[in-house]
Order: structure tokens, then C-alpha cells, then sequence
């Protein structure tokens, strides 16, 4: 079978969606709206290709789903009708579309003795799929040295890469699942950053000693190369989002999202809560981790944006339409904290993204 064009690829991963990916002559490719979306509506619900908690929220939330963690260990969050997350197209971790509710808690009813730790997974379904994506071989090796590596520099994406390894290993994902994001710069020609060689180096040496795990088969180490590291933390650096879930209006039950908290009510889905969070997303405040999305990668900035983008309960995101848009428009999402001035928010899309923002809004000035 011949491999498929890039188009073809993304029109498959926008399949059932009411948006496309695009060519663009102005901003390379783009998402458009295929018909009319109403404010309010849901564009887009998407789970992680990958993500990975923060070193301070492990056993705070779901290793799996990041949804938190209560101190029974019982967590309640988005699922999709049958409860469960879902391995996708090219062997990544997802879920389906906003599903019900679950009635009540629920607690994971078993220990280490079966394979798994019930302090990180808020469910038995979060604990198989993580098993078999990725944990039964991150569980058998040793990341004292990147851990440390990691807090001592406050770093978020070798926590990423090394999951990503660990998926590819399991076979939970094929090693170029993240080829078709943009990234920061050709890393084949350009001598690879010392820092990153040294953080290949210490997830190299962690795999190298896992030689089976649970009878099972693992993938060759031979993708994990110094060029294949890079290559995946350039991609982080423009992709990667922090997950910041909306606080719960009462965390000791099973609370409806705050976006059908506002269906229900009428107040508006661009509400101070919702413009929190994107901030949150952007400046790395309350972040609970790391994910890397396919589809809502391609959304591009825009300082007035007709798109927001939020986490309602865990790592899954939900894009929805802050205002009517037409069939055929550019669906954007903001990079930033868009409450800043135009000098300080040009100045940060330069410096974190290498383009100059040229939107309407910073045509004018404001």
C-alpha cells in the first residue's frame, strides 16, 4: 500500500469533524470551518497523542487521563460513553466525543500485586490502557536521574519524550507519530544542543536496562537516537500545550464541566473561568502537565481569536466557537494571554513562535 499524502492524512484525522486542514499562503496550513458553527459549539473534543503530568502532580492526578486524583484515590471526569480511553489512528492514547457523566465515584480495586500502582490511575480502565500503551515499561526503569535533571531546570518536555519512548517501545505508538507538526528548526543539520544530548542520554540509559516486561515482547531501541530526540523536543517547544483544568464547582462530587455548567445556566462559554484557563495554559499557572495534540496543533494564533480551548475535567480538550463562524473561516485559537498590550504580546509570539503577529487586532493597534 502506497503511503498517504499529507492531505490525505489530515483529511482522515479531521474525518466526522466540522473543520479541515488546509493549505495557506499566508500561515502555511490551517484549519477552516467546513459549515457554519454556532458560539458555543463544540468544534472539536480531542484527547493527547502523548502527555505526562508534572513532577509535583504525579499521584495527584491520573497517570493516564490526568483527572484528578482525590485523596481516596477516586477522581470523576469526561469519559466517553463506555468509560474508557481509546487507542487511535496511529497508535495514539484518545478518547471519543464528550460523553455522560458517571453516576458516583470510582476507585481503582486494585494494588501494585496486579501490575499496577492504584495511587496514579483514577480507574482500572485509565490502569489497562495504560499498561499496554506504556506503563508496564516505564514502571521497570529507573528515571532517578531525569527526574532530577528535570526539577533542578524546571522542565516539562524530556517528561513528555521519555513517555513517548516508552509508547513506542510497547508499541503504544509508532516512532513518527509526531512527524507531521511544525517544529523550531531542522535539527539533521544543526549540531544537537548539549542538554538535550544529555537528557537522551539518561532516558537511553533507563531503557537500556529494561529487557522484557511482563513476557512481553518490546520493540527495538534502535529510533531512540540522539536526531529522533531533537527532533521530538523541537516539535514540543511549538506544540506541546500546558493542561490546565477548570476548577470544579464542588470537588467532593461527581460535578457536571463548567462548560455544561454554562449551557444550562446561559452565562457566556468566554467567561472570566474560561479566560483563566487559557491563560493558565499559555503562562504555565495551576498547569497539572503536558499534551500533545494533532488536530488542535494546526489551529493558528490569532490575539482575537474565534476559537477557545479548554480543559473541562482532565488532558482532554474541547475547543468551542466563542462566536458564530462561517462556513470557510480560519479557526484560531490565542498563543498567549491576550489581555497583554500589543508591544508585549509581539515581542513574545517572536521570541516562542519566530513570527510577527500581523491579525487585525495588531493592525490597529490595540
Amino acid at each position: 500500500m502506497a503511503p498517504r499524502t499529507p492531505q490525505q492524512y489530515f483529511d482522515l484525522l479531521c474525518s466526522g469533524q466540522s473543520c479541515r486542514v488546509c493549505e495557506s499562503e499566508e500561515k502555511g496550513r490551517a484549519v477552516v470551518a467546513t459549515r457554519g458553527i454556532a458560539e458555543g459549539e463544540a468544534v472539536l473534543a480531542t484527547a493527547p497523542v502523548v502527555s505526562h503530568p508534572t513532577l509535583d502532580h504525579v499521584g495527584k492526578v491520573c497517570c493516564l487521563c490526568l483527572g484528578p486524583l482525590a485523596a481516596s484515590r477516586q477522581t470523576t471526569g469526561e469519559r466517553d460513553g463506555e468509560g474508557t480511553w481509546r487507542g487511535m489512528e496511529e497508535g495514539t492514547l484518545g478518547r471519543g466525543r464528550e460523553g455522560e457523566e458517571a453516576e458516583g465515584e470510582r476507585r481503582c480495586d486494585y494494588g501494585e500485586e496486579n501490575g499496577y500502582d492504584e495511587r496514579l490511575f483514577c480507574s482500572k480502565e485509565c490502569a489497562d490502557v495504560a499498561w499496554d500503551a506504556f506503563y508496564a515499561v516505564e514502571r521497570a526503569a529507573d528515571w532517578s536521574e531525569l527526574h532530577q535533571h528535570c526539577r533542578t531546570h524546571s522542565l516539562r518536555f524530556p517528561l513528555v519524550a521519555k513517555r513517548l519512548a516508552c509508547m513506542v517501545l510497547a508499541g503504544g505508538a509508532s516512532a513518527n507519530v509526531l512527524q507531521p507538526l511544525c517544529h523550531v528548526a531542522d535539527t539533521g543539520g544543526a549540531p544537537i544542543p548539549a542538554t538535550w544530548q544529555q537528557e537522551h542520554g539518561y532516558i537511553h540509559s533507563a531503557l537500556s536496562s529494561v529487557r522484557s516486561v511482563a513476557d512481553r515482547q518490546l520493540r527495538s531501541l534502535s529510533f531512540f537516537t540522539p536526531h529522533w530526540y531533537a527532533s521530538v523536543i523541537a516539535r514540543l517547544h511549538l506544540n506541546a500545550f500546558r493542561i490546565s483544568p477548570l476548577p470544579s464547582v464542588n470537588a467532593a462530587v461527581a460535578e457536571p464541566t463548567l462548560i455544561e455548567l454554562a449551557g444550562e445556566h446561559g452565562f457566556s462559554l468566554s467567561s472570566a473561568a474560561l479566560f483563566r484557563a487559557a491563560s493558565a495554559a499559555v503562562k504555565g499557572d495551576e498547569g497539572v502537565g503536558t499534551g500533545v495534540y494533532l488536530l488542535a496543533s494546526f489551529f493558528n494564533h490569532d490575539c482575537d481569536p474565534n476559537v477557545d480551548i479548554s480543559w473541562p475535567s482532565d488532558a482532554t480538550a474541547v475547543l468551542r466557537a466563542r462566536r458564530d463562524i462561517e462556513a470557510g473561516e480560519h479557526l484560531t485559537i490565542t498563543y498567549l494571554d491576550s489581555s497583554l498590550g500589543r508591544k508585549a504580546r509581539q515581542r513574545h509570539l517572536k521570541e516562542a513562535y519566530g513570527f510577527d503577529c500581523n491579525c487585525q487586532r495588531c493592525q490597529q493597534g490595540d
